[in-house]
């Protein structure tokens, strides 16, 4: 099997770029930097499960169309093929994140309280969030039934 050693160096190198900048400012992020940190690898490792969820998905899609290589169920195959990657990273990724940039706060037994405060204060669903959700619901559900 022949591997491209260009690719694999810049790759190397990419992730101990990474594994650099992540020791370097573990001590120096906010929380919310942190949780921001979080949601953008998560958001990454979701976006390569689903074909339609990137642009740059398609766009694989696309150029293997043109290179002549026929794929029967592009959605399905795209799943089947990335499912296995993208479940161990969506995984992985907290507790890399955990380690990297342990919580400051790891024990609030006052949380379940403050919850169940800031519901009251919130008061019951309102008229325009349940049009909000059936809009999504409806939105989601065409979707998923569209023919093209």
């Amino acid at each position: 099997m022949k591997t491209n050693n260009k690719a694999e160096s810049i790759a190397t190198d990419y992730l101990v770029r990474i594994c650099e900048v992540a020791f370097s400012v573990r001590q120096k992020l906010s929380m919310k930097q942190k949780q921001k940190l979080w949601t953008k690898h998560s958001s990454s490792s979701s976006s390569a499960l689903f074909l339609t969820a990137a642009a740059q998905n398609m766009l694989c899609i696309k150029l293997a169309d043109s290179l002549g290589v026929k794929i029967k169920d592009p959605w399905i195959t795209w799943f089947k093929g990335s499912c296995l990657p993208a479940s161990v990273s969506l995984m992985l990724t907290p507790l890399i994140i955990y380690k990297i940039f342990p919580p400051e706060t790891k024990h609030t037994p006052d949380a379940p309280i403050l919850a169940q405060t800031k519901l009251d204060q919130m008061g019951p669903v309102k008229r325009d969030e349940w049009i909000m959700l059936g809009t999504m619901l409806v939105t989601v559900a065409l979707w998923i039934s569209g023919k093209e």
